[in-house]
């Protein structure tokens, strides 16, 4: 076998002009143990190097993701499907602690400090070391005092992340390269394990795209590159640690380093006791850090760390902060959580006797000590424990009058109980107000100020994706206060603002278990709000206001101790004009546009998971995808303020285009999302750089909220902003600021969307380039053809020659036809029918286009093709060519009586009756005309008839059996409901009904409408009945009170008593029973239907009666509640808005029963 290029993980770097090597190693990013089989020269290439480089100095990770903000977001949080369906269950909290949310604390482990310090796989722990292979050398490097050095830059690399996240777009998921059997990670550890690097690149090639390996292999590995030949030139000798995938092939840091004038030469791994002993002696050894106080927002406490204290988002009412100190692998960590006791009546004795209960089961491996302690008078607990894995862990447990605190350090082997996890926890200290004043507290970006009755050192409090919490105790009356602010940014509706804000407060009040004494709300003043007293279930008095600001909702409490409420804390509230960092022009590659803004988007990230996200093929310089649709969306979140924009992103195919730009705009305007209720208004218009633009605004006369939404169109390229405001205020700097500046990018796309594309798709057809020909050929149905395009079309179908140009794009292109007005057409499908006699497929598709045509000489062409030469297929197929004619009854006579001789054949069968039954009915054909096939349809009638009955006899009315084919449910006729009778005419029996009424004086025909009676089915015999109706016969009062008993039939029959005469007065049809058949016309008769009420409610601009329903569900035996209306005050007026209706909510016991009505 040939030598491997590529046969070592470790290689030395030297040159003529260099005294001393380098060396350079490929890693993996993982604790597992195959990336720590380190050799004897692994360790003495380490120890010989002047400086250690890394992909990035880990030190350096925290203050990078702070500064880019990823620190504040909160990923599990969906930004941008807000809507109010699990809104109120969220929205303001008092969310008292119990001692399985207390068990959760102890647990907590934020699962970034996993991603930083270990890498850890639960299922792996026995099979993997104390860290990741590139911690390792960091830790071993500043543990020898060596410089630490970072090749890569944190922006640069956001910024390749994004060009390859967009690049992926547009590059769809292929399957992957290997077999069922073969895991490409297995295969990646073994090629890693045996270090050959040839395996390992030609694995990466298959498994990733070109746009991946470009911009996250080769483009790295260009400035990895560079950056070593700096520091090497500099005449530092170099150990530099990066993934093994950089290394190989002809665009690996190998080639790179030795076209740069370097010798690589592999070094080989070579294992005695040496490198074991190295490697403990490193993992061993401790250096000391200067530590220093640091504080949280609040300033509650203090307490020393090695470095910055960083503050992560809230996650189900918990506060952490954490500093993973990169060194030695160690976390300091604190977790918080308020406990209301001042609403509970607890105290932080009781706390601690619950926390002593949940210590054993909560505390991993083993407890070695447990001591009470007091910090600042406060109990708690001092708890050191050893996991499994034999590391050691410290906990300091400190509970304080209104909250728990959890100070927490955990490391390998024994770095929890070092000399600086014990100057960590020696120096906790919770810090006095400096003055017992109340003064005003300004939040972050001057959003609000209150009044409070502590100084905050900091302006901020503690927030969670949009969910702001600020909770603080008055020490000179132990009452205490709550502010609480979350968003929602609907862009589908704006409920009323009274009854949210009521709401609001009334869901608050039952979650937390809190009666509601009184509630007011007031439209007076700049903002809409809510004024109530909550009564705890300790007696504690609770004053809770609530108000709205566009998509930001307000509660101040004050939980009062002596009962009395201080008015100054609710008046001092104040929303002010926003303050904003500095506002910086934001480039997006991806989605091609720029915009100032003071924030930036969250970007997905790239990342290669072993075949899970596998985008192109071995293939995929020989494929194009840039003109295939892509969709992006971009949310601008301003966690400070509250404040979202959305900029959706849309990029039309290639070969799209729109022919009527009014119409494109209207479509825009009203109808691409469902605003009911609620007025739409065009605000603004314009260009952008000479693209066009609309603005509309969406508002309720019931709130003062609008949603605006900006549509920008470049060329093919479609631009939505979302964004919400207040009509009581003005837009802020960073709506308007972000409006004004954005500006789309050039992109591929040069050509006008409302310009037609046909006949750049025909030039790119016929194109010499094989990638432009593939392009369009792959993209017929994305082509809007005008008229002038029919002899192209022709032209191609006829000449035009591909292995993919299979018989259904030529089909498809037939059909097109239809469409279409040119006097060549005709002829065209008459030759091209007669030619293809032996291809249903093709005749099919220009029978489809005659009636698309919808013209007298189309329909008769359309029957003299038909009956000259029969296509036959199955029946799906067959169906859709008379398509065309079930709303052109003026054209489908024009097949009668003719095309009736082709009822013989299955596949024609029911589509020729239903055509003829609708003929007949409207008086287009006389029931003589088709006579001659009396005996022909009594016998197909009959026959249906008998496998009806059989199937009830067999299964009950709730089977069908034989007796609907799939024809007739896959929707041959399937008609629109703009007249009442048309789905009568997809009921087999009801259309044969249709075509024998007029024979009844035949006996077979008497046989059929007499055993017709024994249908037990109530939908099937009110279709029957239905048909007889409309044909002029009169309902019998048996009937009318069978179909008006019936949930199944109830509501078919009130609608047909609107268009025909029926008699329902001594029926039992009332609101009542209307409401309920609406609701439970599909029921399983087995259920359980109750009626529990009717209310009068107002909804919108409208009021009615609502009927409300309980229902047993037979099947899983849960009670269920459902709604119906809106009815007029005249019980016997039986018109409804149908504006309220609400479907199987499900109930627990009649409590909760009752508390929906009295909600409502």
């Amino acid at each position: 076998m040939a030598q491997k290029e590529y046969p070592s993980l470790l290689w030395e770097i030297s040159k003529p002009d260099i005294s001393k090597p380098s060396y350079l190693y490929g890693t993996m990013h993982v604790s597992s143990k195959v990336a720590f089989s380190l050799s004897d020269s692994f360790f003495e290439a380490l120890e010989s190097a002047d400086v250690i480089a890394l992909e990035s100095d880990p030190s350096e990770w925290m203050d990078e993701m702070e500064q880019a903000d990823m620190l504040n977001r909160n990923f599990d949080w969906d930004f941008t499907n807000q809507n109010y369906g699990d809104f109120y269950s969220r929205a303001f909290s008092v969310n008292i602690p119990s001692a399985k949310d207390y068990a959760e604390m102890l647990r907590f482990e934020p699962s970034i400090v996993n991603g930083l310090l270990y890498r850890f796989n639960g299922f792996e722990a026995d099979f993997e070391e104390d860290t990741y292979l590139d911690l390792f050398i960091y830790q071993a490097g500043k543990k020898m005092k060596k410089e630490v050095m970072n090749l890569e830059d944190f922006q640069e690399v956001q910024s390749l992340s994004e060009k390859a996240a967009a690049a992926a777009q547009i590059e769809p998921e292929k399957p992957s390269p290997f077999g069922y059997d073969e895991n490409p990670y297995e295969l990646i550890q073994n090629a890693y394990r045996n270090g050959d690097l040839n395996t390992l690149d030609s694995i990466m090639h298959l498994l990733n795209s070109k746009s991946f390996i470009a911009y996250m292999l080769v483009q790295r590995n260009e400035q990895m590159s560079v950056k070593m030949d700096s520091i090497i030139s500099s005449g530092s000798s170099l150990f530099s640690g990066i993934g093994a995938a950089h290394l190989a092939g002809k665009e690996g840091v190998i080639e790179m380093l030795r076209a740069k004038g370097y010798t690589l030469r592999p070094i080989l791994k070579d294992f005695t006791d040496k490198s074991l002993k190295i490697r403990n002696k490193i993992e061993a050894k401790s250096i000391d850090l200067e530590l220093d106080y640091q504080y949280p927002t609040d300033s509650t406490f203090r307490v020393k760390l090695p470095g910055k204290l960083y503050e992560l988002p809230m996650s189900s009412g918990k506060q952490t902060y954490i500093h993973p100190e990169m060194i030695h692998g160690t976390n300091y960590s604190v977790v918080r959580i308020k406990t209301f006791n001042a609403i509970t009546g607890s105290t932080p004795e009781k706390t601690m006797q619950t926390i002593d209960s949940l210590l054993f089961e909560n505390i991993p491996g083993d407890i070695i000590s447990k001591k009470s302690i007091q910090i600042n008078n406060h109990p708690g607990f001092d708890v050191i424990n050893k996991t499994r894995r034999g590391d050691y862990q410290r906990y300091h447990i400190i509970a304080l009058p209104s909250e728990l605190l959890i100070f927490k350090v955990k490391g390998p082997k024994k770095t929890a109980v070092s000399s600086d996890a014990k100057t960590f926890f020696e120096s906790i200290e919770f810090l006095t107000p400096e003055n017992t004043n109340w003064e005003t507290f300004t939040s972050a970006s001057n959003e609000f100020s209150v009044l409070l009755p502590q100084k905050l050192k900091k302006s901020s409090a503690m927030s969670e994706a949009g969910f702001l919490s600020l909770q603080i105790n008055d020490p000179s009356s132990e009452d205490y206060y709550i502010l609480q602010r979350n968003i929602l940014h609907d862009y589908k509706y704006i409920e009323e603002d009274e009854f949210e804000l009521t709401y609001l407060i009334e869901s608050l009040a039952e979650r937390s278990g809190f009666k509601l004494n009184d509630i007011v709300f007031k439209s007076e003043g700049k903002h809409p709000s809510v004024e109530s007293i909550l009564i705890s279930k300790t007696g504690t008095k609770i004053y809770a206001h609530s108000l709205l600001n566009g998509g930001n909702y307000y509660l101040l409490m004050h939980v009062s101790i002596s009962g009395v409420k201080n008015q100054e804390f609710f008046d001092s509230f104040r929303l002010n004009e926003l303050t904003y960092p500095d506002f910086e022009s934001y480039t997006d590659s991806a989605m091609m546009f720029r915009v100032v803004s003071p924030v930036n988007p969250v970007i997905p990230e790239v990342f290669h998971s072993g075949g899970t996200d596998i985008y192109g093929d071995g293939n995929s310089e020989d494929v194009d995808y840039s003109h295939l649709p892509s969709s992006d969306s971009r949310v601008f979140f301003n966690d400070e303020t509250g404040e979202k924009i959305v900029v959706d992103y849309y990029k039309y195919h290639y070969y799209r285009s729109e022919k009527d730009e009014r119409a494109y705009w209207s479509k825009r305007f009203s109808s691409s999302w469902n605003y009911e209720d609620m007025k739409i208004s065009e605000i603004d218009s314009g260009f952008v750089n000479s693209y066009p633009f609309r603005e509309f605004s969406y508002t309720n006369s019931g709130s003062s909220r609008e949603i605006n939404v900006r549509v920008l169109l470049k060329n093919s390229t479609k631009y939505s902003i979302y964004y919400l405001s207040d009509s009581l205020d003005t837009r802020s700097e960073f709506v308007t600021t972000f409006i004004e500046s954005f500006q789309p990018l050039d992109s591929v796309y040069t050509t006008s969307f409302f310009l037609n594309k046909a006949d750049l798709f025909f030039d790119d057809l016929w194109s010499t380039d094989s990638l432009v020909e593939r392009k369009a050929l792959s993209s017929l149905s994305e082509i809007r053809f005008a008229d002038s395009n029919a002899e192209d079309i022709t032209h191609v179908i006829e000449k035009y020659k591909n292995d993919d140009f299979s018989s259904y794009e030529k089909a498809f292109l037939i059909e097109e036809l239809g469409y279409l007005e040119h006097n060549c057409i005709i002829p065209y499908l008459k030759e091209k029918y007669r030619a293809v006699d032996d291809t249903s497929s093709y005749q099919l598709a220009i029978l489809k286009a005659l009636g698309r045509m919808r013209t007298k000489a189309a329909t008769l062409l359309f029957k003299e093709l038909l009956i000259e030469e029969t296509p036959l297929s199955k029946v799906r197929d067959i169906n859709p060519i008379f398509i065309e004619y079930k709303d052109s009854l003026e054209l489908a006579q024009f097949l009668f009586p003719e095309i009736l001789e082709l009822s013989s054949l299955d596949e024609y069968q029911v589509s020729i009756f239903q055509l003829l039954a609708r003929l007949k009915d409207k008086g287009f054909i006389n029931p003589e005309e088709y006579r001659h096939k009396l005996k022909e349809i009594t016998w197909e009638a009959r026959n249906t008839l008998k496998r009806k009955l059989a199937a009830e006899e067999e299964n009950g009315d709730n089977n069908y059996g034989d007796y609907v084919s799939d024809d007739y449910l896959s929707g041959s006729f399937y008609y629109k409901p703009n007249s009442p009778e048309r789905k009568f005419y997809n009921d087999p029996l009801a259309v044969y009904s249709s075509l024998l009424n007029d024979f009844r004086e035949d006996h077979n025909v008497q046989s059929f409408f007499l055993k017709r009676e024994k249908i037990s089915d109530e939908s099937v015999l009110f279709s029957l009945k239905a048909m007889d109706v409309i044909l002029g016969e009169t309902l019998t009062q048996e009937y009318a009170d069978l179909f008006c008993e019936s949930n199944k039939t109830r509501n078919s029959l009130y609608q047909l008593s609107l268009s025909y005469d029926i008699d329902l007065s001594n029926s039992c049809l009332n609101q009542q029973s209307l409401a309920e058949g609406i609701l439970f016309k599909n029921a399983c008769p087995k259920d359980s239907v109750t009626f529990i009420d009717k209310i009068w409610i107002a909804v919108k601009d409208t009021s009615g009666f609502v009927y409300f329903f309980k229902s047993l569900n037979s099947y899983n035996q849960e009670w269920q509640v459902s709604c119906y209306g809106l009815f007029n005050k005249d019980e016997e007026d039986l018109t409804t808005s149908d504006s309220l209706r609400g479907n199987k909510i499900k109930i627990r016991g009649a409590t909760q029963e009752e508390k929906l009505l009295e909600i409502l």
